[in-house]
């Protein structure tokens, strides 16, 4: 009777114990799973990271292009720009320039006394 009710407790334990490791591969499936999951957003995330890093470095490409092209062309051009508004008295270019804060300043000497006109031919 004792090995009877020693093999039945026994077979119990054992019985327990496989219930016990059942439930936890249930369970260690789930977080495999979840782990999973977890791995595929943070890829698809990286992913887009990446691709957000690559169009941040061109647009500072093309930020840095054009800040070399106005340091280098900029002047130049503003230059010429108020040598046609004091070649042709042009307001509307003297407003521009004023705007964005270029001075004109006419580099031809000016008198202040009036210069006497000059004769002219068959007067006499």
């Amino acid at each position: 009777m004792v090995k009877n009710a020693l093999f039945a407790l026994t077979a119990l334990l054992a019985l327990i114990l496989s219930a016990s490791i059942v439930f936890q591969t249930f369970g260690n499936s789930k977080l495999q799973q979840d782990s999973q999951a977890k791995d595929t957003e943070i890829q698809v995330i990286q992913t887009e990271i990446q691709s957000l890093q690559q169009q941040l470095q061109a647009q500072q490409k093309l930020i840095e292009s054009a800040k070399q092209l106005a340091t280098q062309a900029g002047p130049a051009i503003l230059n010429e720009i108020a040598t046609l508004q004091m070649k042709n008295n042009n307001i509307a270019l003297g407003v521009f320039l004023q705007k964005h804060g270029v001075q004109v300043r006419d580099t031809a000497p000016q008198s202040s006394t009036p210069q006497p006109p000059k004769p002219t031919k068959g007067l006499n």
